[in-house]
């Protein structure tokens, strides 16, 4: 018996868009659409293309949509029309707004208006968060500190539902050995643009390398800085790394730093605790639910505070029984998400049918 149809749209194929597809594989037959529109002038082109994809696949189920942006609007109308239904799954990125870096779909009046109207048109939004649907947060005195889809899209009644993401602790686990020693740990695409480096936290970090020449930092994402961004001796850059790689990274590292301003549910210090660092993460979006107590919230953004936090840290990681891997596997495992996953979908057909 064939499996029932589905469409999945998404900018990217990161590892965890993966993950989903994979899931949705298991009972679905999942035909994948990336809207990879890297210039703006070619998002008309990619709109003709995807519309040509939605008529093709008229047929399916659902059409599920891995962030809000331009590629999620069509299918939000198109499964109106056709009597379907549309999920879009929101990030991050998709519920923010913070123009003084330049961040976020709702600082631009464009990719905003098209955000907030595929949330309003789709019939239902996985969060990976509750803060992606509102939060304010107190981490950053120098940003925007409410955010999420109720407050950049006030008029969405579309139900949200919240399902955590799924890491698999058969991959993720500390090797053995590592020849990649180092304190800590940081992972982030992107680290050449000025804002995502503030954005991410890393200017913290390389602050924090001047302060204390003794810890050893690396800093994966990006061999290239920001322009006038100059190194510390004792940070090492590496750049797009492989699973294996970063695997091998982190277990060579005693600590995994997440210093963000803005998140969703990051998946690097999830993988990171698995692998057994401890982490140490700023207060917003998922972060103090992933770390709960095994490791260290940064509670405002500030590198006197960091360095103190640091130096607590290292006071008590030897004395201290911390469980980073024990807290994913048990509360954030991808058999988790792939039954919530699966049974909301489920649900949502039933619903359909009723209706």
């Amino acid at each position: 018996m064939d499996k029932p149809l589905i469409c999945y749209h998404t900018p990217s194929l990161s590892s965890f868009v993966k993950k989903d597809i994979e899931i949705l594989e298991t009972e679905y037959q999942v035909n994948v659409f990336l809207f990879a529109s890297p210039k703006k002038w070619q998002t008309p082109i990619w709109f003709l293309k995807q519309l040509v994809f939605l008529l093709k696949n008229r047929k399916a189920l659902t059409q599920i949509c891995q962030f809000a942006g331009y590629h999620s609007f069509l299918p939000s109308i198109f499964s109106r029309l056709v009597g379907r239904k549309s999920i879009v799954v929101a990030g991050g990125t998709d519920c923010v707004s913070f123009p003084e870096l330049g961040y976020g779909n709702f600082h631009k009046k464009l990719l905003g208006f098209f955000t907030c109207a595929s949330f309003k048109l789709s019939d239902a939004i996985i969060s990976v968060d509750e803060s992606l649907i509102q939060t304010d947060s107190s981490y950053s005195t120098s940003h925007s500190s409410k955010q999420g889809i109720r407050i950049h899209c006030k008029q969405s009644t579309s139900d949200i539902e919240v399902i955590y993401n799924g890491y698999s602790s058969n991959f993720w686990q500390k090797l053995p050995e590592s020849n990649l020693q180092g304190d800590i740990i940081s992972v982030s695409a992107g680290l050449s643009e000025r804002r995502r480096f503030i954005l991410k936290g890393i200017d913290l970090l390389f602050e924090l390398a001047v302060r204390k020449p003794e810890i050893k930092i690396t800093v994966v994402g990006s061999h290239k800085l920001p322009e006038g961004i100059i190194k510390p001796a004792n940070v090492t850059i590496v750049g797009n790394a492989s699973p294996e790689l970063l695997r091998e990274l982190y277990s060579g590292h005693t600590y995994y730093a997440q210093l963000s301003i803005s998140e969703g549910f990051p998946n690097a210090i999830c993988e990171a605790m698995l692998c057994e660092c401890i982490p140490i993460g700023s207060n917003v979006a998922a972060m103090p639910k992933i770390i709960g107590k095994e490791g260290y919230l940064l509670h405002k953004r500030s590198i006197d505070d960091l360095e103190n936090l640091i130096n607590l840290a290292n006071k008590e990681w030897s004395m201290k029984s911390f469980s980073p891997r024990k807290r994913i596997m048990e509360h954030f495992s991808i058999e988790t998400r792939k039954e919530r996953m699966l049974e909301f979908i489920r649900n949502l057909h039933s619903a359909g049918l009723k209706n």
